[in-house]
């Protein structure tokens, strides 16, 4: 495959695991929410701190995971693009 394959590929791959994470995180969002909503009133302090973080980590995990791909998806361009370019001295 040439060079500009690969790159197509790699962003490929980057569109379609975002879609993915997208529709993972919104299809299960929902029963996260309900369960948490459920649990939370009969819990102590100490628990609802801890629920908390875990809701923090749940609302943004999507956000670290698209922005890895997005990077790796740059890197992995670039790197391409100057394994192709001629040593310059």
């Amino acid at each position: 495959m040439n060079k500009k394959g690969n790159a197509a590929m790699v962003w490929l791959v980057v569109l379609i695991s975002i879609f993915v994470c997208g529709l993972v995180w919104i299809i299960t969002d929902n029963p996260f929410t309900t369960i948490k909503n459920k649990l939370t009133p009969g819990m102590t302090v100490e628990h609802q701190t801890t629920a908390n973080k875990i809701d923090t980590v749940w609302k943004n995990w999507p956000v670290v995971f698209i922005l890895g791909m997005i990077l790796w998806g740059v890197i992995a361009t670039i790197r391409d693009r100057s394994a192709t370019a001629p040593p310059q001295f």
